[in-house]
């Protein structure tokens, strides 16, 4: 079902078959996130009608009161905390609410499991199949959480992101210049002693393609960052047709480079300089790095029906521990590709999981 734009000042917010599209054009962070709460409020999101609840405000509040002491320790920019209050603004959604589910990650670091990847021929694409526990999946399809943003703020590098709704960070999205990243949660790792203050992952992620004009760039804004729970995330540079995945936890880093014409990425480290913090095996993670190692080593080129068939695989079964063993699994809720050069998304509209199965792939282009 596609809807008509919904319009505030220059910004805009739609639905195109099934997924909303939120475009924003703003002066400042304030009122980058007027237009993104003010928006999501006029078309009547079903996050919206969530965050409105006043038993659900209710809960997330007591949270955000356990939770205080670890929210606390979050470095948060002012120019972030102005579009954190525009959304609570616009929405009129309190803003204790909007601030806790922007930093839900740093709170809940256990249920998130992903796998992307890259490939440089003919074109740069970049693949992701996002999963997590399957109830927190099934709630995130009901309330239509997935939103696609475009954020164009003055005097910022313009950038594209699949995220979600009140949702200011960033995992998984590309800047106007072709840098792209992907971010995973490790599980298990040993992340060291947190010091405060400390960046919030998605944050971090957002300044670096806010910022960032290729990988030398993204590597300096990652080294001299202090995160709040270990990660991998997969960095590429689409226009010079090279990646890294960075591996970090709060205390140390390291950058897997590679000369091949393709990098993969999922959820445990595997550099001999991580591996040692990691404390448990990830046996799904590994299941899912050694099929697209595998499969991606194979090819030579790589076309768009490729990469979504690589997407749907199930060879592993749909089973999941700790994270699935295959690409696609029970707890798929997010599908998609990037074609940063040509501005373009292809993502699965699935209303159930996994939505690499029961949706099509639609394009989106910008």
């Amino acid at each position: 079902m596609n809807t008509k734009k919904i319009y505030h000042k220059s910004s805009f917010i739609y639905k195109h078959e099934g997924i909303w599209v939120l475009n924003i054009k703003a002066d400042s962070y304030y009122e980058t996130g007027y237009a993104h709460g003010k928006l999501l409020k006029l078309s009547k999101h079903p996050l919206y009608k969530l965050f409105k609840n006043k038993l659900i405000v209710l809960v997330i509040k007591s949270l955000a009161l356990i939770f205080k002491k670890s929210l606390k320790r979050l470095y948060v920019e002012k120019k972030y905390i102005d579009e954190l209050r525009g959304i609570a603004d616009a929405s009129e959604i309190s803003y204790k609410v909007i601030f806790f589910i922007n930093f839900i990650y740093d709170v809940f670091r256990k249920s998130i499991f992903c796998s992307s990847f890259n490939f440089f021929s003919p074109t740069t694409i970049i693949a992701r199949n996002t999963d997590s526990l399957k109830w927190i999946a099934s709630l995130a399809l009901k309330y239509e959480v997935t939103v696609i943003h475009r954020v164009c703020i003055k005097n910022s590098v313009p950038f594209t992101h699949v995220g979600l709704g009140f949702f200011i960070g960033v995992i998984n999205g590309y800047n106007k210049s072709g840098i792209c990243v992907n971010n995973h949660l490790v599980l298990g790792a040993k992340n060291g002693r947190i010091k405060s203050p400390i960046s919030p992952n998605v944050l971090l992620l957002r300044k670096v393609i806010e910022e960032a004009y290729n990988l030398d760039m993204a590597e300096k804004i990652l080294t001299n960052s202090s995160l709040s729970y270990a990660t991998t995330a997969l960095i590429t540079d689409s226009k010079n047709k090279n990646s890294f995945v960075f591996e970090a936890t709060s205390e140390k880093c390291f950058f897997v480079k590679t000369q091949n014409s393709y990098q993969a990425c999922t959820m445990h480290f595997i550099s001999e300089t991580m591996k040692p913090l990691s404390r448990v095996t990830n046996t799904g993670s590994e299941k899912r790095l050694s099929f697209l190692n595998l499969v991606l080593s194979q090819k030579s080129v790589l076309d768009e029906d490729e990469v979504i068939s690589i997407l749907k695989n199930t060879e592993n079964g749909l089973k999941r521990n700790k994270g699935g063993y295959s690409i696609t699994n029970s707890g798929t809720f997010q599908s998609f590709v990037f074609y940063p050069l040509e501005d373009l998304i292809i993502t699965s509209n699935g209303k159930k999981l996994p939505v690499s199965l029961s949706g099509n792939y639609i394009r989106i282009r910008f």
